[in-house]
C-alpha cells in the first residue's frame, strides 16, 4: 500500500533467514493503485511502470543482482474513490487509444495491456472501484459485470487477450507448486501437526 515501506519490508522479509519470504520460489505481489496516499493512481504509464518495476525487482536478491531467485507475479488494481474518481479521468499516454479520456479502471487495464508492463493479473471488481464513469464525467452506481466489460474491452483495445485456461493460471501464479506442497504436507501429517501433552497436575484432595 506505501510502496516505500512495503518494498523495503518485504525485501527483509525475503531477505531474513528466518523469515524466507518467496523461498518456494513464487512471490504474488498485488498493486492497488490509489489506496494509500503514498501509492496514489499512476499519472502516466511511465509512473506506472515504475512501480511495477519496483515489485519485479524483488525477483533478485541485493547480494546476487544478476541471479533470478524468485518469480515474481504482479497483480494490480485501481482503488480510487468516487470523490477521487474525475481527478483521474485523463487522456491515456500510450498504447493505440493513446489520447483518448479514461477513467481511471480504464487508464488501468489499457497500461497492464502494453507488452512491457510486466503485469500479470488485473483486479477488477466491486471492491476497488464500485462506480463508473461515462463519457459526460458523470459518475454512477456499476457492477462487476460492466466494470469487468470494460476492462475487458481495453485489454482487447491494446492487443491483449484474457487468459481462461485455468491451469495456465495455476501454473503463471506458482499455485501448482503450492498445491503439491499441500498435498504432500497432507500425505505426511494426515491428522496435523503433532499437539504437545500438557503437563499433569496432581491436585490435592
Amino acid at each position: 500500500m506505501q510502496l516505500v515501506r512495503s518494498h523495503a519490508m518485504t525485501r527483509y522479509a525475503i531477505e531474513h533467514p528466518e523469515l524466507r519470504l518467496g523461498a518456494s520460489g513464487q512471490l504474488n505481489v498485488i498493486l492497488l493503485f490509489g489506496f494509500s496516499p503514498r501509492l496514489p493512481f499512476p499519472q502516466d504509464y511511465a509512473e506506472f511502470r515504475r512501480v511495477v518495476t519496483a515489485a519485479k525487482s524483488l525477483e533478485y536478491d541485493l547480494a546476487e543482482p544478476g541471479v533470478k531467485k524468485r518469480h515474481v507475479t504482479v497483480t494490480v488494481g485501481a482503488a480510487v474513490m468516487p470523490q477521487h474518481a474525475l481527478q483521474h479521468v485523463k487522456e491515456l499516454d500510450v498504447g493505440p487509444r493513446r489520447g483518448t479520456r479514461m477513467c481511471a479502471l480504464r487508464r488501468l487495464a489499457a497500461y497492464a495491456s502494453q507488452p512491457d508492463s510486466q503485469v500479470d493479473v488485473l483486479r477488477v471488481g466491486m471492491e476497488d472501484t464500485p462506480y463508473a464513469v461515462d463519457g459526460r464525467g458523470q459518475v454512477r452506481l456499476s457492477d462487476n459485470i460492466e466494470l469487468l466489460g470494460m476492462a475487458i474491452e481495453e485489454l482487447r483495445a491494446n492487443g491483449a487477450t484474457p487468459e481462461l485456461d485455468h491451469e495456465l493460471i495455476f501454473e503463471r501464479m506458482g499455485l501448482n507448486a503450492v498445491r503439491d506442497n499441500l498435498l504432500s504436507l497432507q500425505r505426511q501429517r494426515p491428522l496435523g501437526e503433532p499437539t504437545v501433552e500438557a503437563p499433569a497436575l496432581a491436585i490435592r484432595g
